[in-house]
């Protein structure tokens, strides 16, 4: 009965967890429709210095009163990361106040407060905002999306006429649909009992890689035309105590963040039965080391030098392009009317005097320079203000392979080098 519970907690967790993928998607399409700052009267703020986002993902069951599924996220703007802790349904909370000491229940007990109240009980981590998601709409979304490409690593084959559950899908790369997708999250075994070589690990790794498969899906410019229906059906699937300026606010961060930086964890432990019944039971001292590795940014507070590069410089609605490498640097008159500002981020290692006489020798002249010991970048960054060949041309004068382009930036230059250890 144990394995059973914790099984099926797995797969609660891991629908939710790419109904956590669709929220980001929406985030994107609200972020799509962001016009000069401002959405529907909400103005994107560019001014807050917080490093680090906590957040309760909810999935809540038919009765509305017990949280099946949490997910404790984290969205940090220091290495840009997302984090998500999977707790399972049934860990146990000592002195809650409850017969059941089940942290699921906290939600029917006294709501989002009593869950941020033992969520920090088992992880020591303080949480004071929460999406609360029906999970019933998985099918559909995943229809809206136009469905998920994805390579089935097995044959599954498994009928179980109680829960009129029906899996049969074949091994290779195929367009999930709604009804397939829901089916490959659900699969454990075949009727035969073959299934993953490696059980439930395996299992684990192949939902985590279909739920990143469905983040890419749904940041890829082809859903462009599915949003109008992904935000109406988001809005019928959540309740949450974020209001949509923060959300707006959190939206280009989001973004920014490579897949391979969206990070899924299990809370460590094992299933026990106590108590008159079947609990999670958490290892404490691996929690914390897990905690400190991906939930404890290594500051409170971003330097005011880090603000002032992040929001003015690069900004956080900015796009990194590859160099065309066919365009070469060339000396030229209108070079001297291209302002350029160098930010000396290397920790001391770069040589700036060489970077001004490279840029001098094709013409460009160089305003500003300036240095900061607040953080160390490996990789020199090229941040310019309009889209034409100034990038491409500065690129291949730096021996860059790509440059950011910011059209909203606001400290004063066309251009601004942020040297890494790279120009050494």
């Amino acid at each position: 009965m144990r394995n059973k519970k914790f099984k099926a907690y797995i797969r609660l967790t891991l629908t939710f967890t790419l109904i956590f993928a669709i929220i980001a998607a929406t985030i994107f399409a609200v972020t799509v429709n962001l016009m000069d700052g401002k959405f529907f009267g909400y103005t994107f703020d560019s001014t807050k210095s917080e490093t680090h986002l906590n957040a309760l993902l909810l999935g809540v069951d038919k009765g509305g009163t017990r949280t099946d599924v949490i997910i404790l996220a984290q969205l940090n703007l220091l290495d840009n990361s997302i984090n998500m802790l999977q707790i399972p349904r049934d860990t146990y909370v000592a002195n809650n106040g409850r017969s059941d000491r089940k942290i699921n229940s906290a939600w029917g007990a006294g709501k989002e407060d009593k869950v941020f109240s033992e969520v920090y009980k088992v992880t020591g981590v303080e949480v004071d905002k929460y999406v609360l998601v029906d999970t019933s709409q998985f099918r559909n979304i995943i229809d809206t999306m136009g469905g998920v490409e994805f390579n089935v690593p097995i044959n599954m084959n498994y009928d179980d006429p109680v829960q009129d559950l029906h899996i049969h899908l074949e091994k290779g790369l195929q367009t999930l649909n709604g009804d397939e997708a829901e089916q490959f999250v659900r699969f454990r075994q075949n009727n035969n009992g073959t299934g993953y070589a490696r059980g439930d690990i395996e299992r684990l790794e192949a939902q985590q890689g279909f739920i990143k498969a469905a983040i890419d899906q749904l940041f890829s410019i082809s859903n462009v035309t599915r949003i109008p229906k992904l935000v109406s059906q988001f809005s019928s699937m959540i309740e949450t105590n974020f209001t949509k300026a923060q959300m707006l606010n959190y939206a280009p961060s989001i973004l920014k963040i490579n897949r391979e930086n969206i990070n899924i964890m299990t809370l460590p432990g094992e299933g026990k039965y106590m108590n008159g019944g079947s609990y999670f039971v958490h290892y404490e001292n691996q929690t914390k080391d897990l905690i400190k590795a991906y939930f404890t940014p290594d500051a409170d507070k971003m330097s005011e030098d880090e603000m002032i590069i992040r929001n003015e410089v690069i900004g956080l609605s900015s796009t990194e392009v590859p160099a065309d490498e066919t365009i070469e640097a060339k000396k030229g008159f209108f070079n001297r009317f291209v302002t350029v500002d160098i930010i000396d981020a290397s920790g001391g290692e770069a040589d700036v005097d060489s970077i001004k006489e490279s840029l001098a020798y094709y013409g460009y002249k160089v305003t500003a320079t300036s240095s900061t010991s607040a953080f160390v970048n490996d990789k020199t960054q090229l941040v310019v203000s309009k889209s034409n060949k100034t990038g491409d041309k500065l690129a291949y004068a730096l021996d860059m392979s790509s440059y950011i382009i910011n059209e909203d930036k606001k400290n004063g230059t066309d251009v601004t080098i942020i040297l890494g250890k790279d120009m050494s």
